[in-house]
């Protein structure tokens, strides 16, 4: 088995996701031309609903296990088969609440609601095969189940599109399919990769008790964890519409495109964070990259976004028929997508450590102070506050990932922070 390694990792990682990412821009491009917008906008709330639900099933579990795995990969196979049990018996109650407010508050769509369950099921369930193959040091097989599956949901929806149907859960369906044959890949090559040894993984995995309360920090955190990228769509379902809901998607596809890079840095890093004997080393060598890829990145996304969204999508989305244009809007979040990028040492370091409260915190800050902003500005500009407010939930993210990791500020990442927050109002103010 290999051990992981935070340069190869984050190169895997990154790859399979930026593919992912270019794969499901096309599903998002003919679900725009598929559906109407007002049935697209409502697709994407009972789904990121049941996504943000059943997230709770997932208690923290796979992410203590990246965290302590690599100190016994061979107990890696038996410790992830107690998480699938453990979240099991969590899950019913989840379904049973999530089945009966979908079916309240959607009662005309209870196919898509249906589907939607089962699809976040399956999310969870795959979510700690993955963390098993990472923590062998299968980082690469890891992105070739989420590709996998991407390309088995894009292909359906593909399908249905040459076929002329325009029904929601016809393509709910599709991702569905897709869910289930990523989930079945990965559940086949951990049984392939892994030992099936009866060795045990010490410390909190002692016995379920000590186990759950040791992921706590990270089970509360994933209260708050959903709702960083989807709480500024729920506030604008209530006060604007569907429609509205269906633009901001458009931008915010785009930026959580980018957002692949730091997710993919920070899931390399943990490993070796954890098992790291000179974690501050670790830390200013990854700042370094850090600092290299963040304006590359910013440049890049402007060029693309700027030429792609107009190109592919419905032009509604783009002529301000909708009430705004999704490449401005993007150019807004751009400026969140640098303060993500620039923290990403810091919120690994405190992941990482001893202080797992500190971390739950951190989220807990940062839903609290966006949700507030989104509140404040969304009812009185619309997608324009919805844009801010992500921005200021980034803005949030950077400051107290340095103030609760006791990380010192970086003159050359502050500096970059307020260049691209800069370049985000220009660009906007040209694109509007």
């Amino acid at each position: 088995m290999r051990k992981p390694a935070v340069t190869r990792d984050t190169v895997w990682l990154a790859s399979a996701d930026i593919t992912c990412v270019l794969i499901a821009l096309i599903g998002q491009v003919i679900l725009a031309r598929s559906l109407f917008a007002t049935d697209y906008g409502m697709m994407i709330i009972i789904l990121d609903a049941f996504a943000t639900l059943m997230i709770l099933v997932d208690a923290g579990l796979p992410t203590v296990l990246l965290r302590d795995g690599q100190n016994a990969p061979n107990a890696v196979r038996r410790a992830g088969r107690r998480i699938l049990k453990l979240q099991a018996i969590i899950a019913i109650p989840f379904l049973l609440i999530g089945l009966g407010a979908g079916t309240l508050f959607w009662n005309d769509s209870i196919p898509l609601v249906l589907t939607g369950a089962a699809i976040a099921t399956a999310q969870i369930a795959v979510r700690t095969h993955r963390a098993m193959l990472r923590v062998l040091g299968e980082a690469r097989l890891e992105g070739m189940t989420k590709v996998v599956e991407r390309a088995v949901t894009v292909g359906g929806y593909a399908t249905l599109f040459l076929t002329g149907s325009n029904i929601a859960v016809h393509f709910a369906s599709a991702f569905l399919l897709g869910s289930l044959v990523g989930l079945l890949f990965a559940m086949i090559l951990v049984r392939i990769i892994s030992l099936d040894s009866e060795e045990e993984l010490d410390g909190i995995w002692l016995n379920n008790k000590t186990l759950l309360l040791g992921a706590l920090p990270f089970a509360i955190t994933l209260v708050f964890l959903p709702y960083v990228t989807r709480k500024e769509k729920f506030i604008l379902a209530i006060f604007e519409n569907y429609e509205q809901v269906a633009l901001f998607h458009v931008a915010q596809l785009a930026w959580l495109a980018g957002l692949t890079i730091p997710h993919a840095m920070r899931a390399a890093i943990l490993p070796v964070f954890g098992s790291s004997n000179d974690l501050e080393k670790e830390v200013a060598n990854t700042r370094k990259l850090t600092l290299f890829l963040t304006p590359v990145g910013f440049l890049i996304g402007a060029l693309l976004i700027s030429i792609l969204i107009p190109m592919v999508f419905p032009s509604e989305y783009s002529d301000g028929s909708l009430g705004a244009n999704a490449s401005a809007i993007f150019m807004i979040l751009l400026s969140g997508w640098a303060l993500t990028m620039l923290c990403v040492p810091e919120y690994t370091k405190l992941l990482a450590g001893d202080r797992p409260w500190r971390y739950t915190a951190l989220h807990g800050l940062i839903v609290g102070v966006s949700t507030i902003a989104g509140l404040i500005l969304i009812p009185f500009i619309g997608l324009v506050g919805a844009a801010w407010a992500s921005v200021i939930g980034s803005a949030t993210m950077y400051f107290f990932s340095h103030v609760l990791s006791n990380s010192k500020f970086d003159k050359n990442s502050i500096t970059l922070a307020f260049t691209s927050f800069v370049c985000s109002l220009i660009l906007y103010d040209f694109l509007k």
